[in-house]
């Protein structure tokens, strides 16, 4: 870890495959008490499958006023229409082919955080476009004009990766209820891309905490040091140059029938990133889980888990703001039980300073 932290040129040098697997080799998920559980070397392959890039057009967001199109065609309002969704550039989206994007652990670069996008223009009339509660649109071009009640969390989640910028609003204001279907709430759309992230072992964006959360500590568990350097959870075939991505025969992403040639160089995680890879907070991230690990091997707990064997730890060793905030009894516990012996907050602020989260919030612009 030591090697991140001083080497000059970290945050900024191009970073080649060859530099990431180098990096790979230096990362705490490496060591004999916080070992990563091991991967197959080959996993169950599906004959003659390559996953299909023209599936999803790469979306390039542009806000300027003199080249941005606002207007699309807009359809009619069909029977049923709670339960179905309008055309849209990525309506071939399929769980047994995912887009690259879903499975990228530090984000693209935020060209467009904050900004306000214009509203949505029927391209026949001219005129901006309301639903039938007389809400107005925005104009997202990805975004269908009609979107289903039963909308995904794998699609959700996707949407959500293409633009910061967007909101769940924007998403509810384009579903229309049924008969005794109400539109889904913020939270409900929100649960829904959860349950497909903790499925799929993905991780979430948006982290608002200045301290590593647990959820982010518990990504790691599956992960080895070469997918973090190499920015991706997809299985690493590197004899082979490739990335395998995992094939879902269901909606909801629950049963994995094989994996397939991801058709992208293992360079791509790499290129286009808001941060370093990997980015500091989650150097922090795998320097605490090692630290919660040596300190439930010290105290003796959890010592059939193996490399989980911190999350067997009582709340009294855990990080305050993980149990209760400021005011939980934990709160400044020097860990003795640890060289140094000073407290977990201690640590990271003096390894890492104050951690920002991954992508800022996004500003609000209506109610939810």
């Amino acid at each position: 870890m030591a090697y991140y932290q001083g080497y000059v040129g970290y945050s900024t040098i191009n970073l080649s495959v060859g530099r990431a697997v180098a990096r790979s080799q230096l990362l705490a998920l490496d060591s004999r008490q916080v070992n990563a559980p091991t991967l197959p070397a080959l996993p169950v392959l599906l004959p003659g499958r390559i996953s299909d890039l023209t599936r999803y057009p790469i979306y390039q967001p542009q806000y300027a006023a003199s080249v941005y199109q606002r207007s699309q065609i807009i359809p009619a309002r069909v029977v049923d229409q709670y339960i179905v969704t309008s055309a849209h550039i990525y309506q071939r989206f399929d769980t047994d082919d995912l887009p690259a994007l879903l499975f990228r652990i530090e984000p693209v670069t935020d060209r467009v955080v904050n900004f306000v996008p214009p509203m949505l223009v029927d391209a026949a009339t001219g005129q901006q476009v309301t639903n039938s509660r007389g809400d107005q649109l925005r104009f997202f071009s990805f975004l269908p004009r009609y979107i289903s009640t039963q909308v995904s969390g794998a699609l959700l989640e996707y949407w959500t990766r293409l633009d910061y910028n967007l909101e769940y609003n924007d998403i509810r204001m384009r579903i229309e209820p049924g008969a005794g279907v109400p539109v889904p709430t913020n939270n409900t759309l929100n649960m829904r891309r959860e349950r497909f992230r903790e499925r799929t072992g993905q991780n979430c964006w948006q982290v608002s905490r200045a301290r590593p959360a647990r959820t982010e500590i518990e990504f790691l568990n599956n992960l080895t040091s070469l997918q973090v350097c190499l920015n991706t959870t997809m299985k690493v075939d590197l004899q082979n140059n490739r990335f395998l991505k995992p094939v879902y025969n269901d909606p909801g992403c629950t049963n994995i029938v094989g994996y397939v040639d991801a058709g992208v160089p293992l360079d791509f995680f790499l290129q286009d990133s808001a941060v370093p890879v990997p980015s500091r907070r989650m150097l922090a991230c795998i320097y605490l889980r090692q630290r919660l690990q040596d300190l439930a091997v010290a105290l003796g707990v959890g010592l059939n888990m193996g490399p989980v064997n911190w999350q067997s730890l009582a709340n009294r060793d855990l990080p305050w703001w993980w149990t209760g905030g400021p005011n939980a009894p934990q709160a400044g516990r020097r860990i003795v039980e640890l060289p140094g012996g000073v407290s977990h907050e201690e640590a990271l602020m003096n390894n890492f300073g104050m951690l920002r989260p991954v992508i800022s919030r996004r500003q609000r612009t209506r109610n939810a």
